[in-house]
């Protein structure tokens, strides 16, 4: 009776709260249904205190992983590889999700997806679009972010797989000088490369 009250009326991704409000029950108990949900498969524990129906979670889809980066760890933004290949500048998809974070780097495991946390200073927050349920750099921005941890050796891409001509090259150089020079002139050499056409 309450797993079907439960599968009708809890959102997506839910807390003990959803679950303690839809069946009218005490917070403890709440909990316990939870963890016994849980360990019974019937639930996934995103972190603590956030679920998700393991059937549900098996059939999300890249919006959903998206939204689910902000909620796993707050303060991000779906950056570098995720949102070059969101915007089309990288061909195909990653197998794992992509965020800047100005708390700390970390990778989070669930099942069989990976969403990773690059740190970038707060300073660097900026150029990022709302979508429906996620924050998602500009592509000139996720382009920057990739770069500066290229340049600091804590990222590597063969950059000859980004499609520099679906970027703009005047939003590049306007962003970047917010950018430390390091960052600037691996962008400037990756434009003079692509113009020589060196492989």
């Amino acid at each position: 009776m309450h797993f079907l009250k439960l599968a009708e009326k809890l959102p997506k991704f839910f807390s003990t709260k959803d679950v303690q409000s839809i069946l009218s029950i005490q917070k403890d108990s709440a909990r316990v249904l939870c963890a016994r949900y849980t360990k019974k498969g019937i639930f996934l524990r995103l972190k603590r205190d956030l679920y998700v129906f393991k059937q549900v979670f098996l059939h999300l889809d890249h919006d959903d992983f998206f939204h689910l980066s902000s909620l796993i760890q707050t303060h991000t933004y779906i950056s570098f590889t995720s949102a070059l290949a969101y915007h089309g500048v990288l061909p195909g998809l990653p197998h794992y999700t992509e965020a800047v974070s100005f708390q700390r780097s970390m990778e989070k495991q669930v099942g069989h997806l990976t969403w990773k946390y690059h740190h970038l200073p707060k300073k660097l927050f900026f150029s990022y679009q709302k979508e429906t349920n996620s924050t998602i750099a500009t592509p000139e921005k996720a382009l920057l972010d990739l770069l500066y941890l290229y340049s600091l050796g804590r990222y590597y891409i063969d950059l000859r797989r980004i499609n520099l001509e679906a970027l703009s090259f005047e939003k590049l150089l306007e962003l970047s000088r917010r950018f430390p020079p390091r960052t600037q002139k691996l962008l400037s050499r990756l434009y003079t490369r692509s113009k020589k056409g060196l492989k």
